[in-house]
């Protein structure tokens, strides 16, 4: 239609076109380990089972004070043992693992049990990792980051266009990344909205 035609059908009303934008925006971290897990080894030969497993259980009581002593949790401490008999000695060992949720808390035990290291009492060099929590935190918060850079080039668009965003008609939102990397990407669609009789008379 002419804008001639367009005002004999629609009159003088104001009339918004609705049209759309769809935008993408992705937004990356990388986050430093928070957690750590320790790996400490016991063991004792002795002539008899109970002898061998006492002198073993020391250090694993030791060790499991120590870890108290810096907020590791019951379940986060666990311990493996192996009994091996022979025909006159009877050699018993445990494997010590330990989670600190914290990294500075593994810095400090693992310096205090390096202190007692022997020919029969070792410690495996801390292992750290990105704990659970730490990376749901970080991925809600480049969400976020996401949806807000994705409405800034929306905007953008929009008022290259002479438009102006309406309501968000669409909105997802995909986790990626492999840690200590992580991604956020936000895909969403607005309505571009404009004054038809503006447009037109501007014709």
């Amino acid at each position: 239609l002419t804008p001639t035609a367009a005002r004999a059908v629609m009159g003088d009303y104001p009339v918004e076109v609705v049209r759309h934008v769809e935008v993408s925006s992705t937004c990356e971290r990388v986050i430093a380990p928070d957690c750590a897990t320790m790996t400490i080894h016991a063991r004792s030969e002795k002539d008899n089972l109970q002898d061998a497993h006492g002198s073993v259980e020391k250090w694993v009581r030791w060790v499991q004070q120590v870890s108290a002593q810096h907020n590791v949790l019951q379940d986060d401490f666990c311990v493996h043992w192996n009994v091996s008999a022979g025909t006159t000695k009877t050699n018993i060992s445990a494997t010590i693992l330990v989670t600190f949720r914290k990294a500075e808390s593994a810095d400090a035990a693992f310096t205090t049990i390096l202190g007692r290291a022997s020919d029969r009492f070792s410690v495996e060099p801390l292992k750290r990792f990105v704990g659970p929590d730490l990376v749901t935190t970080m991925r809600r918060d480049l969400a976020v980051l996401a949806a807000e850079s994705a409405m800034a080039k929306a905007s953008a668009i929009a008022a290259a266009c002479g438009m102006r965003l309406g309501t968000v008609v669409a909105l997802s939102e995909v986790p990626g990344g492999t840690l200590p990397s992580i991604t956020a990407t936000v895909q969403a669609k607005w309505e571009l909205l404009q004054d038809r009789a503006d447009s037109l008379q501007k014709r």
